[in-house]
């Protein structure tokens, strides 16, 4: 292959960052600008044209699917030629090293690699043999604090040193990283983090296997290079002292992982660090609409911290962004399918998978899916489980159905010892035991176990402990509002400690997504005649179970905004645009944070190539407490006012002046309902006048029919069986029905 075959179809900025092949080099690559497509061709150019040995090349990316598509485009390019590159993520490329070095600094090339169960398995002998309280250092919280500390080079007798403030936590934290990093040597065994930790040890204690792998690699290639953190930075300068051929590709714009350890900075002083360095920008983008790119730059020039581009595109202009304001996030997932609904109406070609849903925490997709699921539209959640299939949402249901049915033995299996109550899986067999024999439930064996011998006195009290628990929970649950029972039922069995006390980095997810079942137990109470705890989680079951879709059919895409990078959608809709959500409320008071919460919406932005849909919700349940008022993001007001049309309800148009005009007061607006013949409804539900048979519209259930009518006016009740099977006492009132 010659130079002018690589060099075709490319556009000057990427030719420029071909043919740049030595010194150190930054391509600051903007969303959609074919930074791959710069970066493998750049890896031909190497072999091909500059007869670089491929041996003598170091590609190094953050995925291994990001690995596997780089390595495939380059052997298209280069057929045979391209073997003997090393090419694969930071961990899997100090594997190989370390598998050949590893005998310098004590290991057999033999060493195994411990896994996250591995590790936490490791963890609780440690906290066994240091007689350390699990309720104080759980094996989470523990490998939570280690990985952190790896990722700055922390080591065990530096721990301290590394706190300000060190707390008793702190001091048992290093007890623990130092007998665990101890567990592994004598197991000959590294976790994830020392391959990379063991990697730079290995450079820093023998020169000479720094230099040998500095000779080899003379050129070093790194993707995502704003991704990386503080050691990850240090073995890079490590490789690149002796030649400093080092070519990095990264977007400021785009680093939104500083949570798990990225260092924006790494990118941001690239010129401090290589003071010969050039800077090559590709900023045209080949995704997006022109007005799509337009309100992206305006965001993200907000920020201080980054390094000035400027995205355009041949694309032509494309629709203006769509801003939808509800009363509700049931309304705002309604109307999102009322989009989607419509688009597929007038737009045959566009699939399912062309739409993409896109949110800041992962509780919020509970809504989202309620809609989907009575609508029966297929939708993948990506990145994450199902808001009913995660494991604290089955955990607190598995107690609610306990308490309404304490005959139900898989909820009483799941729960009976989480968190641990001294009921283990021996006690557990014993009282099954006793239940088959005498042919009665497990839970009338555990009401019986004063009978079964081979249970010592303190295991039968934990039990009984167990049993008067439950009791208390069913005479509760008749004096209080649903969501105030579910609250109490997880305080006091300690499940709401228990979550608090795991710090891994999902933990504030599992708090948020108990939050958002209690908000969804008030607005069942709220909207049914007749609730209870036991339709409520018959409903769960028939939501959880109703349409469960092939990952490989076509689907809508559910996913969180930090899922999305790298993807990109026809149509992509940014939901929960609001104060304290996106932004985050953990960021509104640290300038640094806030910067990265405006790149993540940055990042949704960009994943949008024809149409993009913005939306919030004026109402919003938070914390399991009644509905409560929500500001419009800030991040709205930063899109110039020209690129956004209001859409708004056909059926509400009359009824209310938006919030959407206070953000930006001269915006255009547009009839939501402007993909098909307008038709008039009435404007509130209490005009709604109903009859049997009538068909009507729930933002949550979906469309029914109308089976019985009684009363009239405000307290006019009607029983609808909804066209996904279930069947619902209302008072119209408050059901916000919609005449079909």
């Amino acid at each position: 292959m010659d130079q002018e075959t690589i060099l075709k179809d490319l556009n000057p900025p990427q030719k420029e960052a071909v043919v740049t092949w030595q010194g150190p080099l930054l391509i600051l690559a903007g969303a959609g600008s074919g930074k791959t497509r710069a970066l493998t061709h750049r890896i031909a150019y190497l072999i091909a044209v500059q007869n670089i040995a491929p041996r003598q090349i170091l590609a190094v990316t953050f995925t291994n699917r990001a690995a596997k598509e780089m390595r495939a485009r380059v052997e298209t390019l280069l057929d045979d030629h391209a073997k003997g590159i090393m090419l694969g993520t930071f961990h899997s490329c100090c594997l190989r090293i370390l598998r050949r070095e590893c005998h310098h600094i004590g290991f057999n090339n033999d060493f195994v690699i411990y896994d996250t169960d591995d590790q936490s398995r490791i963890l609780k002998s440690v906290l066994q043999d240091l007689k350390i309280n699990d309720r104080i250092v759980t094996p989470r919280i523990a490998q939570s604090r280690i990985s952190r500390a790896k990722n700055k080079l922390i080591i065990p007798e530096k721990y301290l040193q590394s706190i300000k403030e060190p707390s008793f936590l702190d001091e048992q934290i290093v007890k623990v990283y130092k007998k665990y990093q101890e567990g592994l040597r004598a197991n000959g065994a590294m976790d994830f983090d020392d391959l990379i930790v063991n990697a730079i040890e290995l450079f820093d204690q023998f020169p000479e296997v720094a230099e040998h792998y500095q000779d080899r690699f003379r050129y070093v290639l790194v993707d995502e290079y704003q991704d990386t953190n503080h050691m990850q930075y240090k073995l890079i300068r490590q490789l690149t002292k002796k030649y400093q051929n080092i070519c990095c590709v990264g977007d400021d714009d785009q680093s939104i992982y500083g949570w798990r350890g990225a260092d924006i900075k790494n990118i941001l002083n690239f010129e401090s660090d290589y003071p010969e360095a050039k800077i090559i920008r590709l900023e045209q983008n080949y995704r997006s609409t022109s007005n799509i790119l337009k309100a992206a730059s305006a965001v993200v020039r907000v920020n201080r911290m980054r390094k000035v581009k400027e995205l355009w595109t041949k694309n032509q202009d494309g629709s203006t962004i769509s801003a939808f304001e509800a009363q509700t996030e049931r309304e705002e997932a309604d109307e999102i399918v009322s989009q989607i609904k419509k688009i597929m109406q007038f737009h045959p070609e566009v699939k399912l998978n062309d739409f993409a849903i896109l949110y800041r925490t992962n509780a919020q997709s509970r809504s989202l899916e309620n809609g989907f699921q009575l609508s029966r539209i297929p939708y993948t959640v990506v990145g994450g489980l199902r808001f009913y299939e995660r494991k604290e949402i089955k955990d607190a249901l598995a107690y609610l159905r306990l308490v309404t049915n304490t005959v139900e033995e898989m909820s009483l299996r799941r729960i009976i010892n989480v968190p641990r109550r001294g009921i283990g899986s021996t006690t557990i067999e014993r009282l099954s035991n006793f239940s088959k024999l005498n042919k009665c439930t497990m839970y009338q064996a555990m009401e019986r176990c004063d009978e079964i011998a081979t249970l010592s006195s303190g295991l039968k009290r934990k039990v009984i402990n167990f049993v008067d628990m439950i009791e208390r929970f069913q005479e509760k649950k008749k004096q209080v509002p649903m969501d105030d029972f579910a609250q109490h039922v997880l305080q006091e069995t300690g499940y709401y400690a228990h979550l608090k006390s795991e710090y891994g980095p999902d933990r504030e997810d599992r708090l948020e997504n108990i939050q958002e079942l209690l908000s969804a137990l008030k607005t069942h109470e709220e909207e049914v005649i007749d609730p209870s705890l036991e339709n409520f989680l018959a409903d769960v079951t028939l939501v959880a179970d109703v349409d469960q879709w092939d990952d490989d059919q076509d689907s809508v895409t559910l996913m969180t905004l930090h899922s999305a990078k790298g993807l990109e959608f026809k149509y992509v809709f940014i939901t929960g645009l609001e104060e304290g959500l996106l932004p985050h409320f953990s960021s509104l008071e640290i300038p640094e944070q806030l910067e990265e919460e405006r790149r993540l919406f940055y990042v949704g932005i960009t994943r949008a190539q024809e149409k993009l849909f913005l939306t919030h919700a004026l109402n919003r349940n938070r914390y399991g407490n009644e509905s409560l008022p929500s500001t419009p993001s800030q991040f709205i007001k930063e899109i110039p006012e020209e690129l956004i049309e209001e859409l708004t309800r056909t059926t509400r148009r009359n009824k209310r002046r938006t919030k959407f005009s206070t953000v930006e007061s001269s915006a255009r607006k547009v009839d939501i309902d402007q993909y098909e013949q307008e038709v008039e409804a009435p404007e509130d539900n209490d005009s709604i006048v109903l009859k049997v048979g009538d068909q009507v519209r729930h933002p949550s259930w979906g469309v029914g029919e109308i089976l019985t009518c009684k009363g009239k006016g405000d307290r006019q009740k009607v029983t609808v069986r909804f066209h996904n099977g279930m069947q619902k006492r209302l008072m119209v009132k408050f059901a916000n029905l919609t005449k079909v």
